[in-house]
């Protein structure tokens, strides 16, 4: 079994790595995982086009209002405009938070599915039964390189605090079907 963390701020992969090997084990919830092996990547963007592979789905969506004033949870598909904008608005928000720049809020950053994608429907835990939308596939993102690198270490989309939208780079682009 391969469990995939990652994160912008080293230091807190490295703290995770050292308690995973120190105590043998990692926790996830109820449950405990036997650590017997931690490999460090460090993916790199290394250009202005990246493909990339979901770990976990990307999720995407607006909060708005029904008419009796009560929240509605509207999920975003890759099909719709308003998933690229999210994505974009999303990782310039994680950007400037990481590293307190504001330098490329004028970057753009373009999400192209490759080949079948599908959608994907997770519960955040068994109490809770609002189901969660994402969307499972392969990507290109076109943009910065920064906000490429933000994409690859923060993840894509929303929740991703809570495992959402964790994504791997694929070295070469392979025939989508």
């Amino acid at each position: 079994m391969k469990l995939s963390i990652t994160s912008p701020v080293n230091a807190i992969l490295e703290q995770l790595a050292n308690n995973a090997l120190s105590l043998g084990e990692i926790r996830l919830g109820n449950n405990f995982l036997q650590c017997k092996e931690v490999t460090v990547e460090n993916p790199q963007a290394e250009s202005e086009e990246i493909l990339v592979q979901t770990l976990s789905p990307i999720v995407c969506y607006s909060t708005l209002k029904k008419y009796d004033g009560s929240d509605f949870t509207h999920y975003h598909s890759p099909y719709d405009q308003e998933f690229g904008e999210q994505i974009h608005a999303n990782l310039i928000k994680k950007f400037t938070l990481i590293t307190s720049e504001k330098s490329e809020l004028n970057q753009t950053i373009k999400i192209e599915k490759l080949g079948r994608i599908w959608e994907s429907i997770r519960f955040f835990s068994p109490e809770d039964n609002r189901p969660i939308k994402g969307w499972n596939g392969n990507f290109r993102l076109t943009g910065s390189q920064e906000l490429l690198q933000t994409a690859l270490d923060a993840g894509l989309g929303a929740k991703n605090s809570s495992g959402f939208g964790c994504v791997e780079l694929v070295e070469r682009e392979r025939r989508y079907k």
